[in-house]
């Protein structure tokens, strides 16, 4: 009998160290899933994270682009205005010049009246106020616009240009478009006259300049008309 209970209490304490066995590696087993399941969930987070700083540098980069071409638009903008303001100033001293001129031919066509009707005017005196009356007709400017150009700058190589003249500062300007001896009008600039060629295509106008300085300051795309 004492037998039977010391193999009851072996059994009993064998069966014991046999679930603690099983529980201790059940934990184990429970241990390492957990591990692995937080081992890939920081992975999760770093590529999360990852893609988020990617993502937050792709919207910087675009952000300081369209910053940079917010910027270049406000400076085009302000050129854009000041040409405006520029070409109303030139329009204004156009328009000035045409009345001046339009009160001359109305002062000439009275003086011819009035000297028409006098009994003692003679032949020559009748021509010569006609001569000037036409003189101050043909002076009136007649502008036909010829669109955008490229503008360039030029200065001085010595050499003669295609006319044979030699270029002159606020005068001369090179173009392989318009016939030499063209009147052009040029905003911002004012009247140039078309007396040499170059290499350049027929959509730029050279302009005849004192230093590079002021080359490089006309460069860029101005609105042209002809002066008949």
């Amino acid at each position: 009998m004492g037998k039977a209970r010391t193999l009851a209490r072996h059994k009993t304490s064998k069966e014991e160290t046999m679930r603690t066995e099983d529980m201790k590696r059940t934990m184990a087993i429970v241990f390492f899933i957990g591990m692995i399941i937080a081992f890939i969930g920081v992975i999760c987070v770093l590529k999360v994270h990852r893609a988020y700083e990617s993502k937050l540098n792709a919207l910087n980069t675009e952000y300081e682009a369209q910053k940079g071409d917010i910027e270049y638009l406000r400076a085009s903008l302000g050129d854009a205005y000041s040409e405006i303001n520029h070409l109303k100033d030139e329009t204004y001293e156009q328009q000035t010049e045409i009345d001046l001129l339009t009160h001359k031919l109305s002062d000439a066509e009275q003086e011819l009246l009035e000297v028409t009707e006098a009994e003692y005017v003679t032949a020559s005196e009748l021509e010569e106020v006609t001569n000037a009356t036409e003189e101050l007709i043909s002076n009136i400017p007649q502008m036909t616009y010829q669109g955008e150009y490229k503008l360039t700058g030029y200065v001085a190589t010595g050499n003669p240009c295609a006319n044979g003249n030699y270029p002159t500062v606020g005068y001369t300007v090179a173009s392989n478009y318009f016939p030499l001896g063209t009147k052009l009008y040029i905003a911002g600039l004012g009247v140039r006259v078309v007396e040499d060629r170059g290499g350049m295509s027929n959509d730029v106008i050279d302009v005849f300049m004192s230093s590079e300085s002021e080359c490089y300051a006309i460069t860029g795309s101005r609105k042209v008309w002809v002066i008949k």
